[in-house]
């Protein structure tokens, strides 16, 4: 028997299989065109896009302070650090500090009698936190440019607490004024 007869004898048979092996057949040349033709151009495209973003990676991998990885925000976390530690001046320098208190409070007007100081040892650090506490008396405005000059002086200070009551004073416009600061020095020696 040949091919072509046994097509034929297939075909009177059962026309369902051949019928669907055709369509099947059909079906896959249509779907190979589309992929060729529609798909194929679109792969190019967004393989052409992810090489271009690739070497965007690398480049920004080869100067990786520009890339914010976990890594490059903990270098950053460290240069700051260590930027900040070294702006804590050291332990001998509370003298200084001091007298830029009573100075900060001369250009106002006003006067410090006396100021009090509790230092303690930051756990885990080598640095010494100084909370100190005055009151001065003045007027408003004096207190008020005092307080400005505490806020930007070049020292760190943190302004802990403030109180103002005014004075029961005869005929004057005076504020009473309760400070607590707190300051960072560096340790001496180990």
């Amino acid at each position: 028997m040949s091919r072509e007869s046994l097509l034929v004898a297939a075909w009177r048979l059962n026309r369902t299989v051949p019928a669907l092996i055709g369509f099947l057949l059909f079906l896959t040349l249509v779907a190979l065109g589309v992929a060729r033709l529609v798909i194929a151009p679109q792969l190019a495209d967004l393989q052409a896009t992810f090489l271009q973003q690739q070497e965007k990676y690398r480049q920004l991998r080869r100067n990786s302070d520009l890339i914010d990885t976990p890594q490059a925000r903990y270098r950053q976390g460290e240069s700051e650090l260590e930027t900040f530690l070294q702006a804590i001046p050291p332990s001998q320098d509370f003298p200084v500090m001091v007298s830029d208190l009573f100075e900060m409070a001369g250009q106002t007007g006003l006067d410090i009698a006396n100021i009090g100081y509790d230092p303690k040892v930051l756990k885990d650090e080598p640095l010494l936190s100084y909370s100190l506490g005055f009151n001065v008396v003045g007027s408003y405005d004096q207190i008020k440019q005092f307080i400005f000059l505490i806020e930007h002086s070049a020292r760190m200070i943190a302004i802990e607490e403030l109180n103002l009551n005014t004075v029961q004073d005869q005929g004057t416009d005076k504020v009473a004024l309760t400070l607590r600061l707190t300051t960072l020095f560096r340790m001496d020696g180990p």
